[in-house]
């Protein structure tokens, strides 16, 4: 079940390598993107302000992908 979380998404630590962060909506469409640099103490990233919806928050780090559904409210 996709979670609220309240403007931000915090993310592991980034040791090497490039790093991004991605939001798209339902359709596909990049709604918010960032690069991120190495960090050893994560990162909380701050998100605009998006209409209410569901969208999938796309981590990428060395070709690896995780990603996150959630609903903004």
């Amino acid at each position: 079940i996709p979670q609220g979380i309240n403007g931000q998404i915090n993310l592991p630590d980034i040791k090497g390598g490039q790093a991004s962060l991605e939001v798209m909506d339902l359709f596909g469409r990049i709604v918010f993107s960032i690069p991120l640099v190495q960090s050893t103490s994560g990162h909380r990233i701050q998100l605009p302000i998006l209409p209410a919806g569901m969208y999938v928050a796309k981590f990428i780090h060395e070709g690896t992908i995780s990603s996150l559904k959630f609903i903004q409210q």
